[in-house]
């Protein structure tokens, strides 16, 4: 656990390495997804702007590291430093447009999959389904019951458990192919 409203971050976090999973907890405890988190990303700026506590969980998805700035200890420093004012503002509004174009572009769950796997992987394929709950903010079933649909219509190919290809057009465009 990298942060949560519980344990919330004293520091802001470079992402240098590795993946983590921002989410909500409901009351009964499932698990509402909010973003997959990748290298090169900024976590704690938006606590930093505001002020407020930690609002969601972020959970390591794989072996991490970041690079930790401590808040306060900065802060005075950091607010007077237009560059990096600016890079989190650039920060702040690269994670919008991301959240507007997961929530409004296509309409259909296996549409947003389908341009999931054509714009945000290399090569065309997952090998973790936890990365399409992330970012699609859909439950495992609903997923599930799509990634089959789309590999009956021969859009995806599964390779094996949780691990699939785009297919589209009857050429696989993962593995090099």
């Amino acid at each position: 656990m990298i942060c949560s409203p519980i344990n919330p971050a004293e520091y802001i976090l470079f992402l240098v390495q590795g993946s983590a999973q921002m989410y909500d907890l409901w009351e009964d405890g499932t698990k509402m997804p909010v973003a997959h988190i990748s290298d090169e990303a900024v976590i704690g700026d938006m606590e930093f702007i505001t002020g407020c506590p930690t609002a969601f969980f972020v959970e390591a998805a794989e072996d991490s590291v970041c690079l930790a700035l401590p808040r306060e200890r900065y802060r005075e420093e950091l607010h007077r430093d237009l560059r990096f004012l600016h890079f989190l503002l650039r920060e702040m509004t690269e994670k919008f447009i991301h959240g507007m174009n997961v929530e409004i572009a296509p309409a259909t769950l296996e549409n947003k999959v389908l341009q999931f796997f054509r714009q945000e992987t290399p090569m065309g394929e997952i090998s973790a389904v936890e990365t399409l709950l992330f970012q699609l903010r859909c439950g495992r079933r609903q997923l599930q019951r799509v990634l089959k649909k789309l590999c009956d219509d021969g859009k995806l190919e599964r390779l094996g458990r949780g691990h699939y290809c785009l297919t589209e057009e009857g050429r696989r465009y993962c593995g090099g192919e």
